[in-house]
């Protein structure tokens, strides 16, 4: 589970010097730092890539019950986002990777519309392609299953709304599928 204080960075991407405490006040021209990271494959039947989404569990005061980036979460203080996304795989799937397996995807500032007041955070974006059978585990209460979607099946959803997405209202989902199906290219 993540621990108290968080990283947070100024709004051109360099990180405060001082921790942020969950609860307290945003200090304006502040965004919170969350590692997001997508797995995704070549569809095993052809046609495109799919992508790993986790069912938040029902008791969750975010997005309960909600499908769910591949893995995400704040930054600890002091944290570099590339350890935090490798954390963050390992707390909320079970899975260890390599870091040279992760593809940097890019950053993208995003006003989080929950909680009351919105928080805008800063999202380090990773991509992981899996060639193998994929053995997850739920060890920290956060995931209740993990499933594959094809890509433009969800980057549709985040349009329509015909699958019950968290963060749906974001350009997180665009951003990040559609460089996936380009480095699928």
């Amino acid at each position: 589970m993540h621990k108290e204080p968080w990283q947070n960075y100024y709004m051109n991407g360099q990180p405060v010097d001082a921790p942020y405490v969950q609860g307290t006040p945003m200090p304006d021209g502040q965004q919170i730092g969350v590692a997001t990271i997508f797995l995704w494959r070549q569809n095993e039947g052809g046609g495109g890539q799919q992508v790993l989404l986790q069912t938040r569990n029902e008791n969750l005061r975010l997005w309960p019950g909600y499908l769910d980036v591949s893995a995400a979460g704040h930054l600890d203080f002091g944290e570099q986002p590339l350890e935090a996304a490798l954390r963050e795989m390992h707390e909320e799937l079970g899975l260890e990777i390599s870091a040279d397996d992760l593809a940097f995807i890019g950053t993208l500032p995003l006003i989080n519309s929950w909680p009351t007041p919105p928080e805008p955070e800063l999202h380090f974006v990773y991509a992981y392609k899996i060639e193998k059978d994929l053995q997850t585990s739920f060890s920290d209460q956060e995931v209740t299953a993990v499933d594959w979607y094809n890509i433009n099946d969800v980057i549709h959803a985040v349009k329509d709304g015909h699958l019950k997405l968290a963060k749906a209202d974001s350009p997180l989902f665009d951003f990040s599928l559609l460089a996936i199906k380009k480095l699928a290219i």
